[in-house]
């Protein structure tokens, strides 16, 4: 390797320079040959047992670089990052930068062999280093997942993927492999920006005014409910088009006792039709019309069924429903573990997931219920339904619509055969798939006749595990009754909510200091007032640190603004290091000026709902 290149791998990669001596004597499924073309710059040959592939032009390799990248002009405008797969000789990557020297990128090389034989023959500090932002060889499957990622995860740019048609051919299924985790990996992160742009601000409302029901209701997870469920069947039920072929399975399990039933989502409508009253339903979705879900319930003032409410769950539903209730901390609450600092365990959290049927199971295997059985968890249509019977919206109809049905993509069912799906099903089936792996809980039971197959369960009809597994009476009535909440101690909480009112104050004369100095630095970013320039930056340094020590900022604005940060902080770490002070200045004026609208946004949203807080909070009887 040339010395120039084993001291820049050193100093920037020291792991990669590891891993490539490591695998220098190592013997590859192909013998690499270096080829000096016809142009006189070097191209390399890789030949297998079959054939002879030459990575780049035997001929011109440079002018076939720049012909290969002319495909990208017409649309380049719309990436910010470029992340090549396969380095090569590095003669596509260093076209593409000299023609579009705006952009950023990355090197994602499959082949460790190939790798070498680049840094062996071309030195690094020939491209223009400070536009690559990664480097990576890949060493299994598992290390290109967590590259894939971590990259997507950091990057946070428009990235457009490049590979050379040679390692298309070379490298047929591992690129395929790759591309399609790419994609997937960049539609979840998508969708999850999506869901934190939309709900950031509700979440922490709602958990907020839910504060109060979260401290006077009972912890479904303490370790009371623990021992009262562990080892004891429980039935989720979701509102899938299957649940209506179980609904006298259903009946015989409730009249019976033989197992508890908790209802996700819609599917309490359908039960209580069919006057089966579920022994729990489990709500965790933020939006204000979450209580619509309940509404059956609400309407026929029905309160003796327990409700299971994620923290962070649309603050109305709780409002609404006037029945007993039982709280799980979910990871999008950020409110409760302050306050209740002494009555929460970090193991008791829930983590957000697209589905309430996910939440739930996630619920039943912190409490060692077993076995879980799932009835209605279609995750599919089935006969063209969307919903089961009795089950319908203003905006969302049983039946599916024909531009439903014309997007529709094909999954397989617990029968092996082709059933139809949407990709918002698929995400949330992943995800529970995801859940029940990273679980040692071996008894998860699909009984959904014609649902998609979920990994991790086994199917049965639900007759059978009835006939089987159900043999005896476990549910006990009123099981939710006398279980205690926090303790009526409330000095830990009046303790925290005079810390942060201090915090509150000192956030809002800092906020608003920041927006003089920003405004300051808009105003006079011209040459003449570099000296000035340079003290106000010196001052904005010290006040953006403050607000981000603030513990109000942190509990309460930082959840809800958490996408604009994440973009706030990259645009600024990119001039960090930036010499021309114009150019900075203009960068972190444009970040912060987005930044300090949105903890405004945020701040007219929240703070009448802080002080109600507040308020209840002194009303607190000290015993």
């Amino acid at each position: 390797m040339l010395i120039d290149n084993i001291l820049y791998l050193k100093k920037h990669y020291p792991d990669l320079r590891s891993y490539l001596l490591e695998k220098e004597n190592e013997t590859s499924p192909f013998s690499i040959k270096k080829v000096e073309t016809k142009s006189g710059l070097p191209t390399l040959q890789l030949t297998n047992k079959t054939s002879d592939v030459y990575l780049h032009s035997k001929y011109d390799p440079v002018k076939e670089a720049e012909q290969f990248i002319k495909q990208y002009e017409a649309d380049i405008e719309k990436y910010d990052h470029v992340l090549f797969y396969g380095m090569g000789l590095g003669y596509h990557i260093s076209a593409f930068m000299q023609k579009f020297p705006k952009l950023t990128v990355s090197i994602y090389e499959p082949d460790h062999s190939i790798a070498n034989c680049f840094f062996d023959i071309k030195k690094i500090e020939e491209l223009p280093i400070h536009k690559i932002k990664h480097i990576h060889i890949e060493q299994s499957e598992a290390d290109r997942d967590s590259f894939i990622s971590a990259f997507i995860g950091v990057i946070n740019k428009r990235v457009l993927l490049v590979a050379l048609p040679s390692y298309q051919r070379i490298f047929e299924e591992k690129h395929s492999q790759f591309l399609t985790t790419f994609k997937n990996s960049t539609k979840k992160t998508r969708v999850s920006l999506r869901t934190n742009t939309a709900f950031g601000k509700r979440w922490t409302l709602n958990s907020i005014m839910n504060l109060a029901q979260t401290i006077k209701t009972p912890n479904i997870l303490s370790n009371q409910m623990r021992a009262h469920f562990k080892d004891k069947p429980v039935v989720i039920v979701s509102a899938g088009p299957s649940l209506n072929e179980e609904i006298k399975n259903l009946h015989y399990i409730k009249e019976n006792k033989l197992a508890y039933i908790f209802s996700v989502g819609s599917a309490n409508k359908t039960l209580l039709k069919n006057n089966i009253y579920p022994d729990a339903v489990c709500t965790y979705d933020p939006q204000g019309h979450n209580d619509q879900v309940f509404s059956d319930l609400i309407e026929n003032d029905i309160k003796t069924i327990p409700m299971i409410f994620g923290t962070s769950v649309g603050y109305e539903t709780l409002k609404h429903y006037q029945g007993p209730k039982l709280h799980m901390l979910t990871s999008q609450d950020h409110i409760s573990p302050y306050y209740l600092i002494e009555h929460m365990r970090q193991e008791d959290i829930i983590f957000d997931a697209p589905s309430i049927a996910v939440i739930t199971l996630q619920l039943l295997l912190k409490l060692q219920t077993g076995p879980i059985i799932l009835v209605g968890q279609n995750f599919a249509f089935k006969h063209n339904k969307f919903y089961a019977e009795g089950i319908q919206y203003e905006k969302r109809t049983t039946s599916l619509s024909e531009k439903e049905l014309n997007f529709a993509v094909e999954t397989t069912d617990v029968h092996g055969e082709k059933v139809l799906t949407n990709e918002s099903f698929l995400r949330m089936k992943r995800t529970m798939e995801k859940v029940i792996s990273s679980s040692n809980n071996e008894t998860i039971i699909n009984t959904t006749n014609g649902g998609a197959a979920i990994k991790g369960t086994t199917y049965q009809p639900l007759k059978t595990v009835v006939e089987d597994k159900l043999n005896q009476p476990v549910v006990e009535s009123g099981w939710y009754k006398n279980y205690s909440t926090i303790d009526k101690n409330y000095a830990a909480i009046i303790t925290q909510q005079n810390s942060m009112e201090l915090s509150f104050h000192e956030f809002i004369n800092t906020f608003y200091e920041l927006k003089k100095i920003i405004k300051v630095l808009s105003e006079k970013n011209n040459i003449a007032y570099e000296k000035e320039i340079n003290n106000l930056l010196v001052k904005y340094d010290k006040k953006i640190n403050h607000v981000i020590k603030n513990q109000f900022y942190q509990v309460f604005i930082v959840p809800a603004i958490h996408v604009v940060l994440k973009i706030t902080i990259t645009k600024i770490k990119e001039v960090k290091f930036e010499k021309d002070i114009l150019k900075k200045t203009e960068t972190i004026v444009d970040a912060m000026n987005r930044f300090l609208q949105e903890i405004e946004l945020t701040l007219n949203v929240l703070l009448p709902a802080y002080e109600e807080l507040k308020n209840w909070i002194a009303e607190l009887d000290l015993e």
